[in-house]
């Protein structure tokens, strides 16, 4: 499958098995970050593994050109203090990992509530009004419950049984896609299993 972004991403970088990103460098508080992300069709980066961290940070090192070798990245406690959640979601409580710098995170300081990745591979809070660089990660429209219904037929199954039971399979797993986040709804489009075989 082929993903198109436009022109939004012609300064882009990709990052093999990882996405495509960009460094806002019109720096801009955390707000302004969030809002120059979304105007190019993208969020602010995703950075709850290690692979997308350290990657990450080699970009920033590549790409700031001030001194402070830091971007804003979609992780915030913005909801919930202590509580940080990504910007598609994910709460870091579903991970093991953690890439926080000496000190941090600063839950005791008010107002510490914005994450930042750092080209020393660390994360940091800072209070959401510094103005930094931005990464941005441009993400593809999730699959569609129709591209589900054309993958998976059950009407080539003579059987009326197991055609009935490949019906019954295809209806639940098709629920289960619609109330599914983007990367769930990738994972259960690749699954490959007959249903008739469930």
């Amino acid at each position: 499958m082929i993903f198109l972004f436009g022109t939004a991403t012609s300064n882009a970088t990709c990052i093999s098995s990882t996405g495509v990103f960009t460094i806002i460098k019109d720096k801009g508080n955390y707000t302004d970050s969030i809002t120059k992300c979304q105007n190019l069709g993208a969020d602010l980066a995703d950075v709850l593994t290690e692979t997308r961290t350290k990657q990450l940070a080699s970009l920033v090192k590549s790409t700031v050109g001030s001194w402070y070798k830091a971007s804003y990245v979609g992780l915030d406690d913005l909801q919930s203090r202590g509580l940080f959640e990504s910007s598609n979601g994910n709460h870091i409580y579903c991970t093991k990992y953690r890439a926080w710098g000496p000190g941090h995170p600063r839950i005791k300081k008010e107002n510490y509530n914005c994450v930042t990745l750092h080209s020393d591979r660390t994360w940091k809070v800072v209070p959401c009004n510094v103005e930094l660089t931005a990464i941005c990660e441009f993400i593809p429209e999730s699959p569609s419950v129709d591209e589900f219904d054309e993958r998976y037929s059950c009407n080539k199954i003579s059987n009326r049984r197991k055609k009935r039971r490949c019906l019954a399979n295809k209806e639940s797993l098709r629920k289960l896609i619609e109330r599914s986040t983007r990367e769930d709804k990738c994972a259960l489009l690749n699954y490959d299993k007959d249903l008739s075989q469930i």
